[in-house]
C-alpha cells in the first residue's frame, strides 16, 4: 500500500496587478492576512528561495523550512538546505505533511507546473513591485473558493486547485 502524496500548494499575497515583492520585502502589512498565513501553515513543510528567507530574517516556528539556494556550504540554523526545487520537494515528501511554496518568484515560476492548488490573497490596489506572481492558466487551474476578507486593508482569499484529470496526467 502507497502512502498518500503530499500536496503541494503555492501560498502567494500579491497585489492586482500581480506584484508580490519590492526590495526584498512585502509591500504591504496586513496583520489578518500574516495570521492567516500561520494558521494555514502551521505543522507543514515551507519551501522558499534564499531571498525570500532573507526577507523573512528567520526559520518560521511551528513548520519545516527548507531554503533553496546554490550556495552548497550555507547552512541555517533551525532550516533545511536544498540545491533545487525537486530537492527540496523530496525532502518535504518525507514528512507526510502539505508542502507550501512561499516564494519567490522564481521558486513560483518553477513550481508552477508542480502544484496541486494555488492559495491566493489578492490585495485589492495596485503597488510598485520588483517581484511579481507568474500568470497561470484558467484551463489548468479551477477556481475553487473566494472569500472577501474584512481586515485593516480588506482582500480576496482565493483558491484554484488543478483539475483531477491534469492532477492524474501530471504525477505519471
Amino acid at each position: 500500500m502507497s502512502t498518500p502524496r503530499s500536496p503541494i500548494i503555492l501560498l502567494v499575497a500579491m497585489a492586482e496587478n500581480r506584484a508580490i515583492g519590492k526590495d526584498n520585502k512585502i509591500p504591504w502589512h496586513i496583520p489578518e492576512e500574516v495570521a492567516h498565513f500561520k494558521r494555514t501553515t502551521m505543522g507543514h513543510t515551507l519551501i522558499m528561495g534564499r531571498k525570500t528567507y532573507d526577507s523573512i530574517g528567520r526559520p518560521l516556528p511551528g513548520r519545516t523550512n527548507i531554503v533553496i539556494t546554490s550556495q552548497a556550504d550555507l547552512a541555517i540554523p533551525g532550516c533545511r538546505m536544498a540545491a533545487s526545487l525537486h530537492e527540496a520537494i523530496e525532502i518535504g515528501r518525507t514528512l507526510a505533511k502539505k508542502i507550501f511554496i512561499i516564494g519567490g518568484g522564481d521558486i513560483f515560476r518553477q513550481s508552477m507546473v508542480l502544484a496541486d492548488s494555488i492559495y491566493l490573497s489578492v490585495i485589492h490596489r495596485n503597488v510598485e513591485g520588483d517581484v511579481f506572481f507568474p500568470d497561470f492558466s484558467e484551463r489548468e487551474f479551477v477556481k475553487t473558493s473566494c472569500q472577501y476578507i474584512e481586515a485593516s486593508e480588506p482582500y480576496t482569499f482565493e483558491i484554484y486547485e488543478r483539475p483531477d484529470a491534469l492532477k492524474i496526467a501530471k504525477e505519471s
